[in-house]
């Protein structure tokens, strides 16, 4: 029975120090910072005339939550969320900048320090 009690107790301790490990990978990867990983706001800059539209296009983005047209430097400010932080790349090059109408964007991801 010490055998079998042995074995699982080492089981167990391998699975925690994995997971210890990966987590503490991911944190490194990410630039010592715990990324939250599922949220980014977006500044985007926008042709006049086009700022409505463009907003309206936004919305369409399943990932897009919520996207207000601002005063300010900026014209559209729009919130994602992602399964994963490497995602908030893809849809930003991929489903936002090709929006006509957009000229430039500024990507804030949160994290948790």
């Amino acid at each position: 029975m010490r055998v079998v009690e042995g074995r699982i107790l080492r089981h167990y301790l391998f699975l925690l120090v994995r997971c210890a490990t990966e987590a503490l990978n991911r944190k490194l990867r990410l630039g010592g910072v715990y990324m939250d990983g599922s949220q980014a706001f977006v500044l985007i800059s926008v042709k006049i005339g086009k700022t409505v539209e463009v907003r309206d296009k936004l919305l369409r983005i399943p990932e897009v939550k919520e996207a207000y047209c601002v005063m300010g430097p900026y014209d559209i400010i729009c919130r994602l969320e992602a399964e994963k932080p490497e995602e908030i790349p893809r849809i930003v090059l991929n489903s936002i900048h090709p929006i006509d109408g957009v000229t430039d964007t500024v990507t804030a991801t949160v994290f948790t320090p």
